[in-house]
C-alpha cells in the first residue's frame, strides 16, 4: 500500500517551508510520519513561475527525505513540457 496525498487545490505551496507544512499536515491527518507520494494538485497557468516554485518545494521534500516521491495531476501536455524543462526531479515511470 502506498500513502498518497496532494497539495490543496486553492493553496499551492510556493516555498520549501510551505511545501514542508503541506506534507506534514497531510501526513498528520493520515496518522503517518511520511508520505510515499505527494502530488502537486494543479498548475497555475497564468503564473507558471509559482508552479515551478511549488514543484521545487516538493523536490526539496524528496531531498530531505520527508516524501519518497512527487508528481503532478491535472497538468496539460504544455504544462508538463515546461515543468520537465525546468525540474531537477524528472523520473518518469
Amino acid at each position: 500500500m502506498a500513502i498518497v496525498s496532494s497539495t490543496p487545490q486553492r493553496r499551492t505551496p510556493t516555498s520549501a517551508k510551505s511545501g514542508k507544512g503541506c506534507a506534514n499536515k497531510s501526513a498528520g491527518k493520515l496518522g503517518v510520519d511520511h508520505l510515499d507520494l505527494l502530488l502537486l494538485h494543479q498548475p497555475l497557468p497564468s503564473r507558471f513561475d509559482l508552479t515551478l516554485d511549488a514543484y521545487r518545494a516538493l523536490e526539496k521534500l524528496v531531498a530531505d527525505g520527508k516524501v519518497r516521491a512527487i508528481g503532478v495531476s491535472n497538468f496539460m501536455p504544455e504544462h508538463l513540457r515546461r515543468l520537465l524543462a525546468e525540474a531537477a526531479e524528472r523520473r518518469l515511470g
